[in-house]
């Protein structure tokens, strides 16, 4: 029996016994029930749409969907084989992709066509100030994108269509003396998150002020709550965004998590090879 296999037949008979529990903030138990299971190419980013449509882009560079179910909806295959750094299907109508070696960014539309492709180097404000080498670049919660520029550590907002830059904040200040390795970069209820390498989330208002910090590893959002992983114990965490209640689930060191995602039923959770489907329990 190969080791896959193996692991599937001890999952199958989890998958009739497995819960999780949490205590919510209000001390009533939350349980999530292990419904399915299902493999997947070995993930590179992956993000939860809005469709209720897990969104892959595997380790050759294509983009692939799927259901809650583990069917295929979509399949886009990558002709230059670069990595994207950043995937993004908060807005699941216009699919987002991010190649910072190529600096470039791609929308797509539902069937994962590419309905706009703009490099980097075509941008010139017509006000002051310009982008240089971006390290991250993510769709705002309007028309513009944010980036983090490497030439001068800055966060910044941008409006390719009519070349305009309207934010740009020196990040040098709260980075303690760090390297500029940001790993995420997302927008989310009027704020924008960058997620350090050292597991450190440094938060934004949309007008690029600086808020709060938040020790996070890779994160996902549900509500007004930041869900995130804790590698060193294996621990799914809930954090409110204005409260900082917390909550969390630890899980068995053999079933690694890499990413999570909730939406109002469901908490998905994505290992190396397989997804995990779980049910909320009301």
């Amino acid at each position: 029996m190969t080791p896959l296999r193996r692991f599937f037949s001890l999952s199958l008979f989890f998958l009739l016994v497995e819960s999780l529990f949490f205590s919510s903030a209000k001390g009533q138990d939350v349980a999530f029930e292990l419904v399915h299971f299902f493999e997947i190419p070995a993930p590179h980013l992956v993000d939860w749409g809005s469709n209720r449509l897990l969104f892959v882009a595997d380790s050759q560079a294509n983009l692939k969907t799927f259901d809650i179910e583990g069917k295929e909806i979509q399949f886009l295959s990558s002709q230059s084989r670069i990595l994207p750094t950043l995937l993004s299907a908060q807005n699941h109508i216009r699919p987002f992709l991010f190649y910072q070696e190529a600096q470039r960014y791609a929308f797509l539309n539902r069937q994962l066509t590419e309905i706009e492709d703009y490099p980097l180097s075509d941008f010139e404000a017509q006000n002051s100030g310009n982008l240089g080498l971006v390290r991250l670049l993510a769709p705002a919660l309007d028309n513009g994108l944010w980036a983090i520029d490497e030439s001068d550590f800055s966060l910044k907002k941008v409006y390719l269509d009519i070349k305009n830059l309207t934010v740009s904040t020196p990040l040098a200040p709260f980075l303690k003396g760090e390297a500029l390795e940001v790993e995420q970069l997302q927008a989310y209820q009027n704020m924008v998150f960058l997620g350090l390498k050292s597991g450190r989330v440094l938060v934004f208002d949309n007008l690029g002020n600086f808020k709060k910090e938040i020790q996070a590893g890779r994160f996902s959002f549900f509500g007004e709550e930041m869900i995130f992983i804790e590698s060193e114990r294996n621990a799914l965490i809930w954090q409110n965004l204005y409260t900082n209640a917390k909550k969390e689930i630890v899980f068995p060191a053999a079933r690694k998590i890499l990413f999570a995602f909730q939406s109002e039923n469901d908490l998905i959770l994505v290992g190396k090879q397989l997804v995990w489907i779980y049910s909320l329990q009301k």
